[in-house]
């Protein structure tokens, strides 16, 4: 008897996905590990970095900075007057500032949620757990060239998450 090759390469594609997929945590946003960050850029870069956070208590409120970058291309966000540790959604350049760095083979272009005119951008944190000390996001909006750099195309962050990033509390 002769089997399918379509039966056959569904088989084994199932069985893939049985054992690969086995142990994976369901609410990592885009397959995450622990302490790792990703981001789309409208310009087609795709980044993933591992990651690291601070909390800083400013009086009633906190700051969190987190940066996932390898060398000079990367991410650097800061957001500041945070007034509770729990799931939100803060907007940028109200409460998000972002920095982004995107390496090519023809130099470095520096992108800032702040270079915009209008920011619709927002971070939503899905999950801040005080008790661990991690806090999982994600997060999308324009990010614009400025300065010297002002004559360059602007871009976006199609889509952005970090997953579980340990922080350290100052």
């Amino acid at each position: 008897m002769q089997y399918s090759p379509y039966l056959r390469n569904a088989f084994f594609s199932f069985c893939f996905l049985a054992i690969f997929s086995c142990g994976s945590d369901k609410n990592s946003p885009f397959g995450l590990q622990e302490n790792e960050i990703t981001y789309f850029l409208g310009t087609g870069a795709e980044r993933l970095y591992p990651a690291s956070c601070t909390l800083e208590k400013q009086g009633k409120r906190y700051k969190l900075s987190l940066k996932g970058s390898d060398e000079s291309d990367g991410l650097i966000m800061t957001i500041k007057n945070i007034k509770s540790l729990g799931k939100q959604t803060l907007r940028f350049n109200k409460e998000v500032n972002v920095i982004v760095n995107e390496k090519e083979e023809k130099g470095l272009n520096i992108y800032v949620s702040s270079g915009c005119k209008e920011n619709q951008g927002q971070l939503e944190i899905v999950d801040w757990d005080t008790n661990n000390n991690t806090i999982t996001g994600l997060f999308s909006g324009p990010v614009c060239t400025r300065g010297i750099f002002a004559h360059l195309p602007s871009t976006e962050i199609k889509e952005g998450a970090f997953y579980k990033l340990k922080y350290n509390v100052k």
